[in-house]
């Protein structure tokens, strides 16, 4: 089973910015509640690996993630082949003046029967996901949120 999502938010930033975000694993915690582990201080580039461990569904996830696409300020993609759910997430960057529109294309899918899920409630699940995780984004750019603050 297969799902493709399509969600997107206006930030009120610059995309250097918002890019900023995305592309230093340090800050992916401020915007992603559902990782609980993920290397510290990691600046991404095309072809960087690390692992990441994530509760979706109620499940522990364990993914291997690479960057496959990168290019400064306006597009990221990281994708992970291994595991019980395996994804592609490709963020597109738009300056809209006076804001970014940040574009989040996604495919999911699972290979775990343990899921138990159709295409559509997968697809719903990881709609819900995502957009929350980019509005999530959209406040940490926009009240420019650091890792310390939270602590």
């Amino acid at each position: 089973m297969r799902a493709r999502i399509v969600t997107e938010v206006n930030i009120t930033s610059s995309p250097k910015e918002v890019f900023r975000y995305l592309e230093n694993l340090e800050y992916h915690r401020l915007w992603n509640p559902h990782l609980v582990r993920i290397p510290p201080r990691k600046k991404l580039e095309v072809g960087s690996q690390y692992k990441a461990v994530s509760m979706m569904f109620g499940i522990e996830v364990r993914s291997n993630n690479v960057v496959s696409k990168l290019v400064p300020d306006k597009e990221l993609q990281i994708e992970n082949r291994t595991g019980t759910i395996l994804y592609s997430v490709n963020y597109k960057l738009k300056k809209e003046s006076p804001s970014v529109k940040l574009v989040c294309s996604t495919s999911v899918s699972s290979t775990a029967k343990v899921i138990g899920l159709s295409a559509p409630l997968l697809k719903v699940l990881a709609k819900r996901e995502l957009e929350s995780d980019l509005q999530a984004l959209k406040v940490a750019v926009e009240q420019r949120l650091e890792w310390p603050d939270l602590l």
